[in-house]
């Protein structure tokens, strides 16, 4: 299990294509099979797995995003935060921001999960409205945990998009 992160923009991360998971939908039905994927948790849903169930923070970082001058939230408000979640259960990482402010409500939240080899590749990434109550959890699609990875993630009036060390 590696963990590690390294730091973006959220312009390169646009041009990188569009995202494949994320929701703050936990209802969803658990997947039968090896570690809850029926084989590999590629683009899978760490919800709908059940990975989620037995996930860490790497390193039990969370990476905090504040508010930039004139947000809702204010000038250096704590919005959120980002983290890198691993599975021992489904041997996978995904990347997940979790939207603390009520004032971020209705506003765009990003998350990212990028691999350290090849320059920082975006794996996957996912842009949604906050609409759900606070706390508001948005993640990505889960990636094969054995290569160095780090989550980033940014919220709508944020100063700047924050990420987690490379794990």
């Amino acid at each position: 299990m590696k963990k590690l992160l390294m730091p973006i923009t959220m312009l390169t991360l646009a041009a990188c294509g569009a995202p494949t998971e994320g929701t703050d939908d936990t209802t969803g039905a658990v997947e039968q099979g090896a570690g809850g994927c029926n084989g590999s948790c590629v683009n899978k849903s760490p919800i709908t797995t059940g990975c989620d169930n037995d996930s860490v923070a790497v390193y039990n970082q969370q990476a905090p995003i504040y508010g930039a001058v004139g947000s809702a939230g204010g000038n250096g408000a704590y919005l959120g935060y980002v983290e890198l979640r691993w599975s021992a259960w489904c041997q996978a990482n995904w990347a997940r921001v979790v939207v603390t402010n009520s004032a971020m409500r209705g506003k765009n939240v990003e998350v990212v999960l990028q691999e350290y080899n090849y320059g920082g590749r975006v794996l996957q990434w996912f842009t949604v409205p906050s609409n759900a109550p606070i706390p508001y959890y948005i993640w990505t699609g889960m990636w094969d945990g054995q290569v160095d990875m780090r989550g980033c993630g940014w919220i709508e009036w944020a100063n700047q998009a924050n990420c987690t060390n490379w794990g």
